[in-house]
């Protein structure tokens, strides 16, 4: 029996409400949020600077 590749596609959600200013505005507000976060979180900051140089390091 054959594998449905068909599952490994990508999905295309089609919602007409993605072109309107308030979904545009509620992007901006949760990405602004998860910088928010990221920002506060020096053990992340930390971790990602030292995963990008053992990445550097290894060019």
């Amino acid at each position: 029996m054959r594998p449905n590749m068909s599952s490994n596609l990508p999905k295309i959600a089609l919602n007409p409400g993605v072109n309107s200013i308030e979904f545009t505005e509620e992007c901006r507000y949760q990405s602004a949020l998860a910088t928010l976060a990221d920002r506060s979180n020096s053990d992340l900051t930390n971790f990602l600077d030292q995963a990008l140089l053992d990445l550097e390091e290894r060019q």
